[in-house]
């Protein structure tokens, strides 16, 4: 199992997250609360490529009969669901039913979204969902299309979600996994190939390793920040959207924990990190965590078609690395002093 993709989307409610595993949906890297499948026009045959085959196979669940009894029929949708129990190891299952002929994927797609913010409304507990890329399994549906789509519409479900915080998506072969995964980056806009090698971009992420290292003994808060830093950002072939992700929520992570008061703590990442000099933190670590925050919301929104420079460039890289690195140093030192850390224990 590999993750290939992920996206940030800053809400009112905090960030949520998008990320594109490959591998086998019935066994997904992290407990799901909500599991989305697609049938064609009622049709719950168990096939051998689809998700509703290797659901019975694996998991003994039979998705035509939870179709006989759900928990709540959105027939509007073309939706059901079901969280009776019998849905393990996922918290529920909710079936979306494509028709055979239908031309309008948006529609499908808006259908399915309004039928999550249904589900999440009455079942509270939902944090993750996992789905397929809807209609590219037995429907075939051009993925390149299909990404388009679904991007726009899960972004906008996310901004719009009360309890949800990530979305799942995953392929099975690596070959429909890269497919997506570069739709993904081109609907974003992202530049693809670019990244940061040679001696200072090397010297720049062995002090990153040496910064894990320590803030992950001193912060186990941040232990899934950490982790994924080491999993990826430790790479030559890091990719721009996974330095800008984790930059960016390094500093959403360390002002969550520096800015405490009720009112600023509420705010966004802006206003957490301009209220810093008041708190006593340099302006020019405030500084840092706003280049990181400026390159996080750079992967995240569709980029505009004129600009100037159009992409990053390596430099680029190597710059939000080294604030990563000015930001791990400070908070490392932070959490080190004994004020602080009663101040944050307490």
């Amino acid at each position: 199992m590999q993750q290939l993709n992920l996206l940030d989307v800053p809400t009112v409610r905090g960030t949520r997250t998008i990320e594109l595993w490959q591998g086998d949906i019935c066994t997904p890297p992290e407990h799901v609360d909500a599991l989305v499948v697609s049938a064609i026009e009622d049709d719950y045959a168990p096939t051998p490529t689809s998700v509703i085959g290797a659901l019975l196979r694996v998991h003994s669940i039979d998705i035509s009969e939870l179709a006989k009894r759900p928990s709540l029929n959105l027939d509007a949708l073309c939706t059901w669901l079901s969280f009776s129990g019998a849905e393990a190891p996922f918290g529920g299952i909710i079936c979306v039913n494509v028709p055979a002929d239908a031309s309008d994927l948006r529609e499908v797609f808006q259908n399915a979204f309004i039928a999550l913010a249904v589900a999440e409304r009455k079942y509270p507990e939902i944090r993750t969902i996992a789905m397929p890329i809807l209609s590219t399994g037995d429907h075939r549906r051009d993925v390149r299309h299909v990404t388009d789509v679904l991007m726009q519409e899960s972004v906008g479900f996310l901004e719009r979600a009360h309890s949800v915080k990530k979305i799942i998506f995953m392929a099975q072969s690596q070959q429909k996994a890269s497919e997506l995964s570069n739709a993904m980056n081109l609907y974003l806009g992202r530049e693809q190939g670019v990244s940061a090698k040679g001696q200072v971009a090397d010297a720049v992420r062995a002090e990153l390793q040496e910064l894990l290292h320590r803030v992950t003994v001193l912060d186990p808060a941040g232990a899934p920040i950490y982790s994924n830093m080491s999993r990826l950002l430790l790479s030559r072939e890091s990719q721009s959207f996974e330095i800008g992700t984790l930059g960016r929520r390094l500093a959403e992570h360390v002002c969550g924990h520096v800015v405490t008061d009720k009112k600023t703590a509420s705010a966004d990442l802006m206003t957490k990190i301009n209220a810093l000099p008041s708190l006593g933190i340099a302006h020019w670590i405030a500084s840092y965590m706003h280049i990181l925050r400026v390159f996080g919301n750079e992967e995240v929104h569709q980029k505009a078609k004129e600009k100037s420079p159009p992409v990053l460039s390596p430099g680029d890289l190597i710059v939000c690395l080294s604030a990563i690195c000015r930001v791990l140093d400070f908070w490392t030192d932070y959490r080190n002093s004994a004020d602080n850390r009663v101040q944050l224990e307490g």
